[in-house]
């Protein structure tokens, strides 16, 4: 995903971007992506960069979660092969793909799946998500709400069984 979401950067000069570093990468791939472009990226310091971000681009995955308890505003960006995405369609029936989403029970933040996720939607979401945008207050309202819905303590596994229930049963 790191090659399109790369493409935004120059459409937003006032923001400094800075990449977390996926542990099992090695640094020369981040290098070679990241050649040309007005990019930082750090390893193993996530939780300090989204204590200070003012928005994300995120590849779904349990990242989605964490930048969500930060209160970051975020757009969910995924893309798979489209055979591999048409035979998982088949057995896989859900409209919501990221932990934030399935855990709230309906769409607090963007998810950009498959087609979707292209430079004009990525480059209107992250601004309709960033402070001022027009998906904001959504966005803050419904951090709150997960926030509710997972609770101060054991929020992890709070989360685990929410999702283990919307699977089970389609519902919360």
């Amino acid at each position: 995903m790191l090659p399109i979401m790369l493409q935004v950067v120059p459409h937003f000069p006032d923001h400094e971007f800075v990449i977390a570093k996926a542990p099992g990468m090695d640094d020369e791939v981040y290098e070679r992506l990241l050649h040309g472009f007005p990019v930082k990226a750090v390893k193993a310091h996530t939780y300090d960069l989204l204590h200070v971000a003012q928005g994300a681009l995120v590849t779904s995955g349990t990242a989605t979660l964490e930048t969500a308890l930060f209160h970051v505003p975020q757009v969910v960006c995924y893309k798979i092969s489209a055979l591999t995405y048409a035979v998982g369609k088949q057995f896989v029936k859900i409209s919501l793909y990221s932990l934030p989403n399935i855990i709230a029970g309906k769409e607090i933040i963007r998810e950009l799946i498959q087609s979707e996720l292209n430079l004009p939607n990525l480059i209107d979401e992250l601004k309709a998500a960033l402070p001022g945008g027009t998906k904001h207050p959504n966005i803050t309202t419904g951090y709150r709400e997960l926030d509710q819905l997972l609770g101060t303590e054991n929020a992890s596994q709070n989360a685990a069984k929410k999702i283990r229930q919307y699977l089970t049963n389609g519902t919360f």
